[in-house]
């Protein structure tokens, strides 16, 4: 059976991570999405339906796997939304169907279908794979599900899933300076991981997950549950509670209830909580984000179809790759930071991608060589190359979102 991972037009709530992936990329406390995706369903091959601008990117990060390629006529295809919160559904009705052809909405979503494929011969876009599983769901068995089974902004994330402790691994000797508060068996350390004396782990909440290759310097407090990506480097201050990065990050300061992507450098004096950052994000010293309004009331965000509550009285910001901030940078709640952004002073507003603040408040677009140029050399500081299909991103990025900009000069 054909495996395919569908993102519909629900990627626009997710901007601005989703501008530069997937929404099958992003992560929730458990994990990539994708991977959890690929992780439970058993499938033969493996198919994603993405925009066309991600196709190029995406052939490059996921090799092997198809991109916006209907499955072989005579083979059966399932369909999974990319932004499914609950799979235990859909293997129920895996099991329950039979083998029979049926689709699955959940609140005018398609959820999840299973059907031939010569039904989707026709396929090349998420746009049509929907229209083409919409028509079908009156001819097949067609379910209906209520409830919110499917991801619909990137807040969501924040409490979802559960950190998936590994396998137990031997992992090297902590250092008994180390204070451990609670039990150590909630504790999961990697090969290859260095714990300086007087560091605090405090899994009382929940597990602490460091993964292979990170540094731990003296004076950290970890608090669990969080997650310590690979490569990652925890310098000082007080991460966690409910904190989970991808690879590579530079971590100090006061961070909770945070999701990293990955390869992003936090490791100044400074706060950061209940937000998303993407990845090569630099949040310089001192930068500081409001996660809770002086009313107490729920925080609301700006999105491509108005401005919605969130639902949360805590809620930080959303950060998109390639961001920067400046020294002492204070960000209001609720607020997006577009990718190639560059921040400074106090910043009220979003941010549309590609633009600066000025030290006056205003803002200014910034040039897209001197972006792409920026970008190489965090890349590399990373020892990451910059590869030509990423770079083809960069400059359709650039394009495609100039009418964001509409109004603002550049410098």
């Amino acid at each position: 059976m054909q495996l395919i991972i569908l993102e519909d037009e629900s990627w626009r709530n997710f901007k601005p991570l989703s501008y530069t992936r997937p929404c099958f990329d992003l992560m929730n406390r458990e994990g990539r999405l994708i991977d959890q995706l690929v992780g439970t369903i058993r499938h033969d091959g493996l198919t994603g339906y993405v925009r066309d601008y991600l196709v190029e990117i995406e052939e490059e990060r996921h090799l092997g796997m198809e991109f916006n390629k209907p499955p072989p006529r005579d083979d059966e295809a399932l369909v999974i939304n990319a932004l499914v919160r609950e799979l235990s559904i859909v293997d129920k009705l895996l099991k329950k169907s039979e083998g029979r052809e049926f689709v699955l909405l959940n609140n005018g979503r398609i959820m999840a279908a299973r059907v031939r494929g010569a039904r989707l011969e026709d396929a090349h876009d998420p746009q049509t794979l929907t229209s083409i599983l919409n028509e079908l769901a009156s001819r097949v068995d067609g379910y209906v599900i209520d409830g919110s089974h499917l991801y619909s902004y990137p807040w969501e994330l924040l409490d979802a899933g559960e950190p998936q402790r590994p396998p137990r691994e031997s992992g090297p000797p902590i250092d008994p300076r180390v204070a451990v508060m609670g039990e150590s068996s909630e504790l999961y350390i990697s090969e290859n991981v260095v714990i300086e004396p007087f560091t605090v782990l405090d899994v009382r909440g929940g597990p602490i997950i460091i993964e292979e290759g990170c540094r731990v310097s003296s004076g950290s407090i970890i608090i669990g549950p969080s997650r310590i990506g690979r490569g990652s480097e925890v310098l000082g201050g007080r991460v966690g509670p409910e904190v989970f990065t991808g690879p590579v990050c530079k971590l100090s300061g006061e961070i909770e209830h945070t999701i990293i992507l990955g390869y992003s450098n936090k490791r100044h004096l400074g706060y950061i909580g209940h937000s998303l950052i993407g990845e090569w994000v630099n949040i310089a010293a001192g930068t500081v984000g409001s996660n809770l309004k002086n009313t107490y009331g729920e925080v609301r965000v700006n999105t491509d179809s108005g401005r919605v509550s969130s639902g949360r009285q805590f809620l930080g910001q959303l950060i998109g790759d390639h961001a920067r901030t400046s020294v002492g940078t204070s960000i209001m709640c609720g607020r997006k930071l577009g990718c190639f952004t560059m921040s400074m002073g106090i910043v009220s507003q979003d941010l549309p991608p590609f633009v600066g603040v000025s030290p006056d408040g205003g803002l200014y677009v910034l040039e897209l060589w001197s972006e792409i140029a920026t970008a190489e050399r965090m890349m590399s500081r990373r020892s990451v190359q910059m590869t030509d299909s990423y770079r083809r991103l960069i400059q359709t990025l650039y394009e495609m979102t100039a009418p964001e900009r509409g109004g603002i000069a550049k410098k």
